[in-house]
């Protein structure tokens, strides 16, 4: 992956610290400009209840993608709108596609247009063992095939939660909680100010 020099990386990363985009959104990207990751998806959905939520999400996702987009324009990173907010849809939401730079782009635009979990799962830096064991009787649950206090300590008390947006692996996962370990300390290290406001959004 393209190595960022230091400059540039506290340049973007302080860029991601101070947007007020959700928290997740904000690890997605700084991992991206901290080598971990090729690619991301930044997006949102909600299924209204009613014509008045509906209206009130409108509002609240056109503001969100406005302030994605900003950031991501500011970040100069190429990226590719796959779906806007729209009112007629009966999910609301929208997908924002990014990555580093124009080749990796087309390829995650491309895996994410023909369904290819595998391409996609790697390229957005998710450990090649669970990529491989997704939707088979290999994948592993920590959350559900744990004892509950276990999981609620990987959860909690590590902080992992936000880092494993993956599906384990019944043969790897120790090895891919330590993956998520090193992404979380990463983030301590390279951006102290995220690190803090992921420990607070999460107590």
């Amino acid at each position: 992956m393209e190595k960022l020099t230091s400059i540039e990386k506290i340049s973007g990363i302080d860029e991601i610290e101070s947007s007020i985009i959700p928290t997740g959104k904000k690890i997605d990207l700084a991992l991206l400009l901290l080598g971990k990751k090729e690619a991301t998806q930044l997006g949102n959905f909600k299924i209204p209840a009613s014509d008045q939520e509906r209206k009130s999400i409108i509002e609240e996702f056109d503001e969100e993608f406005q302030t994605v987009i900003e950031l991501i324009d500011r970040l100069r990173l190429p990226f590719y709108i796959k779906q806007r907010p729209n009112e007629a849809d009966d999910i609301i939401g929208f997908s924002i596609l990014v990555s580093k730079n124009e080749e990796d782009l087309a390829r995650f635009v491309e895996a994410d247009t023909n369904s290819d979990d595998t391409t996609f799962g790697l390229m957005v830096g998710y450990p090649k063992t669970a990529v491989e064991a997704y939707r088979t009787k290999e994948a592993f649950d920590y959350e559900t095939e744990l004892p509950e206090d276990q999981s609620n300590a990987l959860a909690h008390e590590e902080g992992l939660k936000p880092f494993l947006h993956f599906m384990s692996s019944r043969e790897h996962w120790l090895e891919e909680l330590a993956f998520a370990r090193n992404n979380r300390d990463l983030i301590k290290e390279k951006a102290p100010k995220l690190y803090q406001e992921i420990i607070h959004s999460s107590e």
